[in-house]
């Protein structure tokens, strides 16, 4: 229970400090921050749901001490998760001020604001699949009851992010507090490589990282191909969103259905497909 304890108080520390450092910026500039922020961690939701069903397999597996079914779904899940968070992030980067504006262009929330918070939240939406990983390894953690192991990386990390996030505002301004964010959580993914090899070396850890590889240079492509299309879909921001969105996730399955990146998500592709050729026959 100290562990733990002193684990959320770092938490709440690293929160704090840098509230105190971004104040010394104009209201505006704060709100633009926040939105952008929030903005971009509504997909987060869906990690957070997850990983509560996740928290609860992890458990009973552990007591059981069944490795090889951890191992299986602590990768399954964590792959499964990064399939899902990649798209939004790379979705968020391509319709930021689209975004942005339909949500919160109106009154004091000038062109400006827009600007600043569309920036914010292509910075803070490339941390949903680092913040997937993350929370599968705490659930892991959680479930083997390593509060110690956990207490002393969380403070490890919060000491970083606090000292990034002085530098980063220092010699980036604004954008540095998401950017300093970014980077702490890529020094945390990378350093569970050698948590896990010491702590669970049944864990198959480097399979996230190919899997992440192929992830980032897959929806890269797809991205890049929306960006050429989305002016020639609809000149309605709302429209062009929906339409884009469509036809990027529309893609994905379908290069992930023929060269099977995933094998989850053909799995369930597959039974999608039954369901609807099952229900043309008896139509």
């Amino acid at each position: 229970m100290f562990f733990a304890q002193a684990g959320n108080f770092m938490l709440l520390m690293s929160g704090i400090i840098p509230i105190y450092v971004l104040s010394g910026y104009s209201a505006g500039v704060i709100a633009s921050l926040n939105f952008g922020q929030k903005t971009a961690e509504a997909p987060n939701q869906l990690t957070v749901q997850f990983s509560s069903v996740l928290g609860i397999k992890f458990n009973e597996l552990y007591a059981k001490r069944d490795f090889n079914s951890l191992n299986n779904i602590f990768l399954t899940s964590a792959k499964f998760l990064m399939f899902i968070c990649i798209p939004f992030s790379v979705l968020m980067f391509l319709y930021d001020i689209e975004i942005i504006s339909l949500l919160f262009h109106r009154g004091a929330f000038d062109v400006q604001s827009v600007n600043l918070s569309a920036s914010v939240l292509q910075v803070f939406g490339f941390m949903l699949p680092l913040y997937g990983i993350n929370t599968v390894v705490a659930r892991l953690f959680m479930a083997s009851q390593k509060m110690k192991v956990a207490f002393y990386n969380q403070l490890i990390l919060n000491i970083l992010t606090i000292a990034l996030i002085f530098f980063g505002i220092k010699y980036f301004g604004i954008i540095g507090y998401p950017l300093s964010l970014i980077s702490v959580f890529l020094i945390a993914i990378f350093s569970y490589y050698f948590w896990l090899r010491i702590l669970y070396p049944y864990i198959r850890y480097i399979e996230i990282f190919v899997s992440l590889i192929k992830l980032i240079l897959l929806n890269g492509c797809i991205g890049l191909f929306i960006y050429y299309v989305k002016p020639f879909l609809s000149e309605i921001s709302i429209l062009n969103i929906i339409t884009g969105t469509c036809i990027y996730f529309v893609v994905l399955i379908l290069i992930n259905y023929v060269f099977s990146i995933n094998d989850e998500v053909v799995k369930y592709t597959n039974i999608l497909l039954k369901k609807l050729l099952l229900r043309n026959n008896r139509g």
